[in-house]
């Protein structure tokens, strides 16, 4: 017995997907839920949300970055190196970060991000895992609040100890 069909314009036919109104979203609506909105396109959606938001608001425009670090490794394989610190404190508060990894070679391993003072540091996203064919290098996003002032520090462990790592932490604001 064939199953259900779907016909193909059906899938992408937007004009019966309803718009709510300004009014509709600051009143905590769902977007695609809210009755009687007359139909639009994608644009007046976006247009209706960001006349919504409340007055001040913005979308973050900024970032900061520590510059290329020198992290390395602890001495054998897959023992975590010291701290290294990032960013000494956060100029406006993160809503995520990117970090950078990179060599001469290739290897791999795990890295822990921490927040806190010199030799008090705490690990807040531990065991992060990395992997880099020779001379390339890895890319990781977290999405996370980060609060303004905090210390950014970064450890490492590797497959084969001993090896200074390029890390670059860039934070979204």
């Amino acid at each position: 017995m064939p199953g259900p069909f779907i016909i193909p314009q059906e899938i992408f036919d937007t004009s019966t997907i309803p718009v709510p109104t300004v009014a509709q979203i600051a009143a905590g609506m769902p977007p695609f839920i809210a009755q009687g909105a007359s139909p639009g396109c994608y644009a007046a959606l976006v247009a209706a949300i960001i006349a919504a938001l409340p007055a001040g608001s913005s979308f973050p425009t900024k970032s900061e970055s520590s510059g290329a670090q020198t992290v390395t490794s602890g001495a054998g394989a897959g023992t975590k190196g010291n701290w290294q610190q990032m960013i000494a404190a956060i100029a406006n508060p993160g809503l995520g970060m990117s970090i950078s990894i990179s060599r001469t070679g290739a290897g791999y391993g795990l890295f822990d991000i921490g927040f806190g003072a010199s030799g008090s540091e705490a690990a807040q996203f531990v065991n992060i895992g990395f992997g880099l064919a020779a001379n390339a290098a890895s890319v990781i996003t977290i999405l996370c609040s980060i609060p303004t002032g905090t210390r950014i520090s970064m450890r490492i462990s590797d497959n084969t100890g001993g090896t200074a790592w390029t890390c670059v932490y860039s934070q979204f604001e």
